[in-house]
């Protein structure tokens, strides 16, 4: 899920989220009260052993308040606070970069990089006022920068490569990760770019040089915006949110599709400095609807399977940057609550899950989003905030502790 739409939600489901909340508070108490974390650790997932340090970095809020945490997780030592910068469409001019701003090639990149380096090094854009800037220098942190409203990278896959191209004009074409309609809004303004230029061109010709000049564009800026801002702060590592996009969510996960989007973003992996994939879980395992071949008996398979993939495809593109680049941290994002609704805690077998799974599968880490929904100062929100913290004091704390504390 979008890492700013949730802010943004705040309002319209807090009422929806109280009723969801009443109902966890009752699956709490039957899952063991205070031992909730025991039970979660019980699950048949593997426990994780970890060789190597293993960070697991909360978010915070953002972008109100620099990092800081609206939940008290002092108990839990493995729960890292303060050690990640989300940069969002507000970072250097990327809202700029697409309709009805402008589009990538429109953008003016000298001013962009400039911006990029002056939000780096203060606010993270936006004029927030935050002391000390967001990303200290000096300081080992994680920096994701979050932009989700077009994927920098626009197909064409011809009648045989891929069927999954958006309807319209533009059928054999797709922007993966995308939604149809902000794909077709950045093809309709790439191919009017392109015909004030060659205003003779047929559509199909018009179409295919509106998709290089996009994709050309697209890289540009975006290599742009991740060099300078490991110039401005070094020490932080950085990269994208929800790269590589592999969030099928019908088994296998990661197919031969997904590898050829990966390939194709293979220059902002060899840019990063990490990688940041999403795996926020879609499905309650104790009752998951029939999917891809999985039922309700399977569905903790399926869950795990899926954080598995998706973690091993990002191993698979950070071993793509070949033997004279340093391989990266993967640190996937994970989620208390399930995307398919933005609202429903995990059942604390799937919390178990979400927790293991990128270790089993060779991640370095784990980004945990913290969305504020129940952040606020009403007595309603207050009390959402309450039923939160019992969630991450009897589940999300002990799980974490049991599989990756010293």
């Amino acid at each position: 899920m979008a890492l700013g739409m949730v802010l943004s939600m705040v309002t319209s489901v807090l009422i929806a989220q109280a009723n969801t909340n009443t109902i966890i508070t009752g699956k709490l108490a039957q899952a063991g009260g205070d031992n909730a974390g025991t039970s979660a650790a019980a699950t048949p997932v593997a426990a994780v052993t970890a060789a190597k340090p293993f960070d697991i970095v909360w978010s915070g809020l953002w972008p109100c308040c620099a990092g800081q945490s609206s939940f008290n997780l002092s108990k839990f030592p493995v729960l890292q606070e303060k050690r990640l910068a989300i940069l969002d469409t507000q970072f250097g001019l990327y809202e700029q970069s697409f309709p009805p701003l402008g589009l990538p090639q429109t953008v003016d990149l000298a001013a962009h990089k400039a911006k990029v380096a002056h939000d780096a090094a203060h606010d993270g854009g936006g004029g927030r006022n935050v002391r000390g800037g967001i990303i200290p220098a000096g300081k080992d942190m994680y920096c994701c920068i979050d932009w989700e409203s077009y994927t920098p990278v626009i197909f064409d896959h011809g009648t045989a490569a891929h069927s999954g191209g958006c309807p319209g004009p533009y059928s054999r074409y797709s922007q993966p990760g995308s939604a149809c309609t902000m794909f077709n809004t950045v093809m309709n303004a790439s191919v009017a770019l392109v015909r004030q230029k060659a205003p003779g061109l047929n559509t199909s010709a018009a179409a295919a040089l509106a998709a290089a000049e996009f994709n050309a564009a697209a890289k540009a800026f975006w290599l742009a915006t991740i060099e300078v801002a490991q110039s401005t702060r070094p020490d932080c590592h950085w990269g994208f949110y929800g790269k590589p996009e592999t969030e099928d969510i019908v088994p296998p996960f990661v197919d031969a599709f997904d590898r050829q989007v990966g390939d194709a973003f293979q220059w902002m992996f060899d840019a990063s400095t990490a990688i940041f994939p999403s795996t926020y879980m879609h499905y309650n395992s104790t009752t998951c609807r029939t999917v891809g071949g999985y039922n309700a008996s399977t569905c903790a398979t399926y869950n795990l399977r899926y954080v598995e993939a998706i973690t091993r495809e990002a191993q698979r593109v950070n071993a793509a940057r070949g033997p004279g680049r340093k391989k990266l941290k993967v640190l996937p994002w994970v989620w208390y609550r399930y995307i398919s609704d933005h609202l429903t805690l995990l059942e604390p077998a799937d919390m178990h899950t979400a927790l293991a799974g990128p270790g089993l599968a060779g991640a370095d880490g784990l980004l945990f989003y913290e969305d504020g929904l129940s952040w606020g100062p009403s007595p309603k929100q207050k009390a959402e905030n309450k039923i939160d913290q019992e969630f991450i004091d009897e589940v999300v704390g002990p799980t974490a502790e049991a599989l990756y504390g010293k």
